[in-house]
């Protein structure tokens, strides 16, 4: 398996629907790791609509820190990551991250 289909196998490892959210939506998040796969920040890129679930997944890189590290050459000494996340209340066993279409992680150095 790649490193980024491990990331996000770990990240879903993680992942909880919040008492509270609505039935779902997906919030797309950055963030960013060190070289030792710890989550040194994260932040909302694009809102799910859903506040709680929005703070739930800018929550989720720190709770499933530290992440599967970077492969060697992949990135500089950080690498700043791009995830939708996507939840749903009636099968929330099966949400992943990313959603149908996309990739997946989009990673950049700094």
């Amino acid at each position: 398996a790649s490193w980024r289909s491990e990331l996000i196998a770990h990240l879903n490892r993680y992942k909880r629907f919040p008492s509270g959210a609505g039935s779902g939506g997906v919030a797309t998040i950055s963030f960013t790791i060190n070289r030792s796969g710890q989550v040194t920040g994260s932040r909302l890129l694009r809102s799910s609509g859903d506040s709680v679930l929005d703070a739930e997944a800018v929550a989720l890189p720190r709770r499933a820190s530290p992440v599967p590290a970077p492969p060697p050459g992949t990135g500089g000494s950080s690498i700043g990551l791009a995830v939708p996340i996507r939840f749903s209340r009636w099968a929330w066993w099966r949400c992943s991250c990313p959603a149908p279409g996309m990739s997946g992680a989009t990673a950049w150095t700094s």
